[in-house]
């Protein structure tokens, strides 16, 4: 389904027979095709009737049990539809209950279908603003009444187990007129109290440059975990909608950033204005209205985008398209910052007419410049982060985090405390957290307006940050990887022998290494990778004079760019031996950044004896000694491993013969041999080799054992030989 969705140029919405339809329904449709038009990048058509339309395409269905064709089309379901519309003993009851279906069409091969189904026509109609294409079957009960039926119902149908999930669906424990909390058992009162302030203000900000006040309660429920996010709304992001018109769900997890009031205060101009004909006005005005992104004050981080020269043209932060091209953290962030502007050089007056269509925004170069000089000019309370300065004389021992690149998900698991103290307890003193994101963005990106985000989720990204710090996991580090799409490999598979295969390889790099560098910026962790393996073993001395210059001068921009959005430390991971001892740009970095993953020997061959491996570990090391010289910079091995497999060492990347955590455990002990040996020789130095991260430990809890034939460590001999691979202190 979700292939089809990303293939598809158009979308049809279907609207059944039956029933009559308001003037004001009739209109919500209009307004919803075209602001899913916009958000989706897809033509939309309104189409009466479920018979008609185009086979091609996919389609949203929107009606209610009094047409036949719409009893027959949710029975295919399973939905049972004899007395109402009843599905795992819960049913539509209110008339203004309603269900949004996703599954496969059954009409239409290979194409998603999203049903919107209610007792009556009224009932669909606050919903419709929120039309949304989807590539995930699933069924969600949008209750008027019951908003704890909400949550076990998700619960019950997509098979859920949260534990202490009733601890934190409790009666709402701060409340105002206009605000009730619902606050999570683990949430400390402190930081509830503090977000109910910032709540308040938000809201009140909004109320005052309306002009109303509010007569409408929002309920918020503040949870600990990205995971419930992700599971119960299916999005990432720090606060999220719950289907329900005035029931919000708030990341509140310790250590975590949190959206500062932001959806309280979207939801209040929304309340009070109605929806805004152009989407990101919303989310601007809760932006606005919080006064931060991330946890960061919205100036400050502001200015931070000017001085990097990443900041979105007014142009960018209008056009819809944008989302697809830009980083949450430029155009979201960015889109509170101009909502502020015009707000005060244009008047609320204004806005409200921006807000309703009566009014359009003309962008000329006296907006672009005014907007750039009015943040400039705006005083702040906080200064930016200073850059970060490595540590002399450390030397890190480490893991690589793997991440499972599933989109919104890589890192949702209950037991992720549990693999990263694992880790600490091993012997890692620090970690590289993987990351994946799309060359071309994938059909949950397309649907978005708020900018592109990693595969994972930023939240969950965050979230592994925010742990691992308490894990006692001192050096952090992120390593993202680029995807050529959501069903195909790694970017690095590709081979590069032209100026214009790299120029499109840069194409795909910047924005990600954007993306990541003002992520890693607003999570402080300490090193940023900004590529892996990407020239592969041509080692760039192949190219044509044209291609190299390209090669050359989009590496540098490429790092330019990195350093300007994150003030910490940067890395490469290119592939020993080659392309690192050809790598142009160590100068520009901080570290010089190696991936090794060995072929000792042909496949077939018996696997290398410790002896053999004892040497071969010694010469690289001697190497690595030698490259640090030439660099004048440290070495540090980003990733490096061997497959628990019998020829493990042979040819790493095919893993042949049966499981062998023997072979593993003779690799790791050879290479804690050899560095020994070269600190007893007093070649002990750590601005040389200044340590590694071992490829490669799970954050998912099945992973590991002595039977599992990946590099994972978790459960495995070699794991124990982590702590002598760190210096004597």
């Amino acid at each position: 389904m979700r292939q089809g969705l990303e293939r598809a140029k158009a979308v049809e919405i279907q609207l059944a027979a039956g029933g009559a339809r308001a003037a004001s329904t009739q209109l919500a449709l209009e307004r919803a095709s075209t602001t899913l038009a916009r958000r989706s990048a897809k033509s939309t058509s309104l189409i009466e009737g479920l018979g008609a339309g185009d086979p091609t395409v996919p389609r949203i269905v929107i009606g209610t049990l009094e047409d036949p064709q719409m009893v027959a089309l949710v029975q295919h379901f399973g939905i049972e539809t004899e007395n109402g519309a009843t599905f795992a003993g819960l049913g539509l009851r209110g008339n203004r209950d309603r269900w949004e279906l996703r599954g496969p069409d059954p009409v239409r091969p290979g194409l998603p279908l999203t049903v919107y189904l209610g007792v009556r026509w009224g009932a669909l109609e606050d919903c419709l603003d929120r039309l949304t294409l989807g590539g995930r079957a699933g069924l969600t009960m949008i209750s008027a009444k019951d908003g704890q039926r909400e949550f076990d119902w998700r619960a019950r149908v997509r098979g859920l187990e949260f534990h202490e999930r009733e601890n934190w669906l409790v009666p709402a424990q701060l409340e105002t007129p206009q605000l009730a909390l619902h606050v999570g058992a683990r949430i400390l009162a402190g930081r509830s109290s503090q977000y109910q302030s910032q709540a308040i203000a938000a809201l009140e900000r909004v109320s005052g440059w309306v002009g109303e006040p509010l007569t409408s309660k929002l309920h918020v429920f503040l949870v600990d975990d990205a995971n419930y996010l992700h599971s119960f709304a299916q999005s990432s992001d720090l606060a999220v909608s719950l289907g329900l018109r005035n029931h919000r769900l708030v990341l509140l997890g310790k250590a975590l950033p949190h959206d500062g009031g932001a959806c309280v205060a979207a939801w209040a101009a929304k309340e009070l204005l109605g929806p805004a004909i152009d989407p990101w006005l919303q989310e601007a005005a809760g932006i606005d209205g919080a006064g931060t992104w991330w946890g960061r004050d919205l100036p400050v981080w502001g200015k931070h985008l000017l001085a990097a020269q990443l900041l979105p043209s007014v142009q960018q932060l209008v056009e819809p398209t944008s989302a697809h091209e830009l980083s949450q953290h430029q155009l979201s962030a960015g889109r509170g910052l101009l909502f502020r502007y015009l707000r005060g050089a244009r008047g609320p007056e204004f806005l409200k007419s921006l807000w309703s269509g009566e009014s359009s925004l003309k962008v000329d170069d006296s907006i672009e410049q005014g907007f750039r000089q009015w943040l400039q000019d705006t005083p702040t309370k906080t200064s930016p982060r200073q850059p970060a300065q490595r540590v002399a004389g450390s030397f890190l021992t480490g893991v690589a985090l793997d991440s499972t690149a599933r989109i919104g998900g890589g890192y949702d698991n209950i037991d992720l405390d549990q693999s990263l103290s694992s880790a600490r307890a091993t012997g890692a003193d620090s970690l590289s957290i993987t990351s994946y994101f799309n060359g071309t963005p994938n059909w949950r990106e397309q649907a978005s307006t708020g900018g592109r985000q990693a595969s994972e989720g930023d939240v969950s990204i965050a979230q592994v940050v925010a742990r691992s710090r308490n894990a006692q996991l001192g050096f952090l580090a992120f390593q993202p990887h680029i995807l050529l799409s959501d069903s195909t490999g790694h970017s690095a598979w590709q081979r590069r022998t032209s100026a214009a295969h790299w120029q499109e390889f840069f194409d795909e790099l910047n924005p990600a290494l954007v993306h990541y560098a003002l992520l890693a910026e607003l999570c402080r962790v300490d090193l940023l990778c900004v590529g892996t393996s990407l020239s592969r073993r041509n080692a760039n001395r192949s190219l044509a004079p044209q291609a190299h210059q390209t090669f050359s001068a989009g590496w540098s921009r490429a790092i330019g760019l990195a350093r300007g959005g994150f003030s910490g430390l940067l890395t490469y991971a290119a592939e020993w031996d080659g392309e690192a001892q050809n790598y142009p740009h160590w100068d520009a970095l901080d570290f010089v950044g190696i991936s090794y993953f060995p072929q000792l020997k042909e496949l077939g061959q018996a696997p290398p004896a410790e002896p053999y491996l004892d040497l071969r570990w010694s010469s690289l090391l001697k190497s690595l000694d030698e490259l640090a010289a030439s660099a004048g910079k440290p070495v540090l091995m980003m990733e490096f491993g061997v497959r628990s497999v019998t020829e493990g060492a042979n040819e790493t990347a095919v893993g042949a013969g049966p499981a062998s955590a023997q072979l593993q455990l003779q690799y790791y002990r050879a290479f804690a041999q050899a560095l020994e040996r070269r600190r007893a020789a007093g070649n002990n130095q750590p601005d040389a080799f200044g340590g590694f991260f071992a490829w490669k430990w799970s954050a998912r809890p099945s992973s590991g054992g002595t039977m599992d034939r990946s590099f994972d460590l978790r459960g495995k001999p070699a794991a124990q030989i982590l702590p002598s691979l760190a210096p004597v202190q």
